[in-house]
């Protein structure tokens, strides 16, 4: 995989800012609240023993999966990655669906819940864009170019 050439859309921009977004938001109120992480972790994942510490280092694993798509795309202009946000997307809403019916939060906390997922659907709207998907198809043909 080479760099991707040639000037960026606007829109791929905007999805690589609002996925961005996302990541930070969710590392941030992991952190803000570990023993809050850790009890969501435990509810997803009973077999483990989830202390604070723990939850922090899911909530960083978590957030370096999500770079790595964002690098595929805005780094590497990789087409097929497309779907690999679009599962990242649908996982993460289905979890903050969950999450929603079965926590309160309080604060700017609950206000960053709403925002999550707002900023999802600008990143699949963007990622999917027309611009979006002539820049990723122009870069995949010259990386197919490359192979032959």
């Amino acid at each position: 995989m080479s760099i991707a050439k040639g000037p960026r859309p606007w829109s791929i921009h905007a999805f690589a800012a609002a996925f961005l977004g996302v990541a930070v938001i969710g590392l941030g109120i992991a952190l803000w609240d570990p023993a809050l992480e850790g009890l969501k972790w435990a509810a997803r994942v009973p077999a483990v023993y989830w202390s604070e510490d723990s939850a922090i280092i899911a909530a960083f694993s978590v957030f370096t999966m999500a770079l790595f798509p964002l690098v595929w795309i805005y780094g590497f202009g990789a087409l097929r990655a497309r779907w690999v946000v679009l599962g990242f997307a649908v996982v993460k809403i289905g979890l903050w669906w969950h999450g929603m019916t079965t926590i309160a939060l309080s604060g700017w906390i609950e206000s960053a819940r709403w925002l999550e997922p707002a900023l999802i659907v600008l990143a699949l709207v963007m990622m999917f864009a027309p611009a979006s998907t002539r820049w990723l198809k122009q870069n995949w043909e010259a990386d197919a170019e490359t192979l032959v």
